[in-house]
């Protein structure tokens, strides 16, 4: 468990969802993010994605996005989950190996510390990281972030 007040900005990243669409970090600038890192085989990930989607429709007219990256894992295998959970919220996957341009989410997952999985960003309206909570959320503990970022 990290708090970060005054973090630096959260670095850019471009990524496709699973239908193949191009999104940056910076396409969420003015909104609460939260980017929560998971893959398909980690039982707490698992777990918590139905909070997380909960939540995502719950607090999206306020401002928040649920942004899921699957770490390292093929689109395929990340789709069939997705579908089988039913979430709504965007999940985002490597490119292509052919695609440039876009980092790749071991990196990304690396460069936020990469100590375990599930790892969760939560990121201000102006792109700043408030905390990196590594580790199964709770929503409790996920609504007083939400909350006390909105309030900034």
């Amino acid at each position: 468990l990290s708090s970060i007040p005054g973090a630096p900005l959260a670095h850019e990243f471009a990524w496709r969802d699973l239908d193949g669409k191009i999104h940056r970090l910076s396409d969420y600038r003015g909104k609460v993010v939260i980017v929560n890192f998971w893959a398909t085989w980690c039982p707490p990930c698992r777990r918590e994605m139905p909070m997380l989607d909960a939540v995502q429709q719950t607090y999206s007219d306020a401002g928040l996005s649920v942004i899921g990256l699957a770490v390292d894992e093929p689109r395929g295998q990340v789709r069939r989950y997705v579908d089988s959970v039913g979430i709504s919220y965007s999940v985002w996957v490597d490119a292509d190996a052919t695609d440039s341009g876009f980092d790749r989410t071991q990196a990304i997952f690396s460069s936020y510390g990469g100590i375990g999985l599930p790892t969760t960003l939560f990121i201000d309206r102006s792109g700043i990281i408030r905390r990196i909570y590594i580790g199964e959320l709770s929503r409790g503990f996920v609504e007083g972030e939400i909350k006390r970022i909105l309030a900034r």
